[in-house]
């Protein structure tokens, strides 16, 4: 244990409970007694602190409730969370409470974002949390998510207005990715009644961390920009490829049942007739190899 970089190594002792664990210094002297189901993160040095899970015994065994404790074993916020997200400094806590009220404190117990104010807020990374509101459309059914992303000091920096944001707390990256709208499915021009999405190449961007900090008060207004003009051509695209439908399923059943060898033939010919509203790109060309 002398060559373990961490400040306290975590145990795991049987007890009528099931597994617990607990905490040693390098010397093998007790820190922490067992006590915790899980632990989500280490002690590397004296000022750490760490997410740690007690199983709920009211519940499934995998249900836990969860708190933050320093390296003295005390729960620095007094209280128990269905869920915590700690941020890649240690300083953020994104916290779910009893209730189901998602809020954001840091270490000195100060409330960055209230409980209620969103849905839904992941974890910090880089200084920049994902979140999320929606509405209910039946008291059970999930409605339309929007998507946002806030700094560390709560704000706004992406408005809560997109489809989809992809996470990037628990992935390697360093930049915030963003679905403007979902693909709308259309009828195929080959198959009649088969429906399939018509692809956009430009509905995502991808924004780095530095960008979001150099353009903090700007670059949501360029984004909610970009989306409206992305969403119109797309809608324009779509309007498009529905008006040629009866021609090309015409060319198609000529082709199919007519000359059957000739597909090369074919697949030029479709080509040719499918609307590009991107002046070319390939990946327009979805639905004709």
């Amino acid at each position: 244990m002398g060559n373990d970089c961490r400040s306290l190594i975590p145990y795991v002792v049987d007890s009528a409970y099931g597994c617990r664990i607990g905490f040693v210094t390098k010397r093998g002297t007790v820190a922490i007694k067992p006590y915790y189901s899980c632990v989500y993160d280490d002690f590397y040095s004296k000022d750490d602190v760490i997410v740690v899970g007690i199983q709920n015994g009211f519940h499934s065994k995998d249900d836990y409730v969860k708190q933050v404790i320093d390296i003295k074993g005390n729960n620095i916020f007094k209280e128990l969370f269905r869920d915590v997200f700690m941020s890649d400094d240690r300083q953020l806590f994104s916290v779910e409470n009893s209730k189901g009220e998602h809020a954001v404190l840091d270490r000195n117990k100060n409330i960055i974002v209230p409980y209620g104010k969103y849905k839904w807020i992941g974890g910090y990374k880089g200084g920049f949390a994902r979140l999320k509101n929606e509405s209910i459309t039946n008291g059970i059914k999930e409605g339309n998510k929007k998507w946002g992303v806030i700094n560390a000091e709560g704000k706004e920096i992406i408005p809560c207005c997109f489809y989809n944001i992809h996470d990037f707390y628990n992935d390697n990256k360093d930049f915030v990715e963003i679905d403007f709208f979902p693909l709308e499915k259309v009828e195929s021009i080959i198959t009649p009644g088969f429906l399939q999405e018509l692809p956009c190449p430009t509905r995502t961007r991808k924004v780095s961390f530095d960008d979001l900090r150099k353009g903090s008060d700007s670059i949501g207004d360029y984004l909610v920009n970009e989306m409206q003009i992305e969403k119109d051509k797309y809608i324009k695209r779509i309007d498009e490829y529905n008006r040629t439908l009866p021609e090309n399923r015409e060319m198609a059943k000529r082709r199919l049942y007519d000359k059957p060898s000739d597909w090369a033939e074919y697949q030029r010919d479709i080509r040719r007739s499918v609307p590009d509203a991107y002046e070319g790109e390939q990946e327009t060309h979805w639905n004709t190899e």
